[in-house]
């Protein structure tokens, strides 16, 4: 199964949380794409 354009934003936000483990940003930007992901 392909990765959708939301799973890999949110891969990409572990990747980038791995680097800054108390990125409060990255933390936010997460949530985002997640509520995101969850609405449609």
């Amino acid at each position: 199964k392909e990765l959708g354009e939301f799973d890999q934003a949110i891969e990409c936000c572990h990747k980038i949380q791995e680097k800054y483990p108390d990125s409060y940003e990255v933390k936010r930007l997460l949530n985002a794409i997640i509520e995101e992901r969850d609405r449609t």
